[in-house]
């Protein structure tokens, strides 16, 4: 389904494959099960693009309730179909950018959000072509190099 250029579709959970694992705790996975296991809808629907060659999906963003699907479908033994925002292809330097501008607009993991710019800053890209892709000022990331 296509809402406003939004292509929505629901997939099943083996399929995903997470492009970077991130520090989560496990109390918030918890709550998020709890919904899942109430019959709630989770607060956000995991972001996946789908590979051009294989059948698989990446997941871009929203890996916390990706950990809390996996739960679930572990513990009952049985396929489970996700929700998802599905996007178009890119590629691993584009969706760490995607990754990192989640991060940033969200309260994440300080080691999460230096890893992955120390792995875009290795790819040859500048802090200046970082901060505008990810919605930030560079002084806003050099900052954040100095702080941590």
């Amino acid at each position: 389904m296509n809402l406003n250029g939004i292509k929505i579709n629901k997939i099943d959970i083996s399929l995903i494959v997470p492009i970077y694992i991130e520090s989560v705790t496990e109390s918030a996975v918890q709550k998020r099960i709890k919904l899942l296991i109430e019959g709630e809808d989770l607060p956000s629907y995991p972001v996946v693009e789908k590979d051009k060659y294989e059948e698989k999906y990446w997941l871009v963003s929203g890996y916390l309730e990706y950990l809390a699907y996996k739960h679930l479908t572990n513990t009952r033994k049985q396929k489970m179909y996700v929700t998802v925002i599905e996007q178009v292809f890119s590629n691993i330097t584009t969706q760490r950018i995607k990754l990192l501008r989640k991060m940033f607009q969200d309260h994440s993991n300080w080691f999460d959000k230096h890893y992955l710019l120390s792995c875009l800053l290795n790819e040859d890209l500048s802090i200046e072509e970082i901060s505008k892709k990810i919605g930030v000022t560079s002084t806003d990331i050099n900052n954040y190099f100095d702080s941590s």
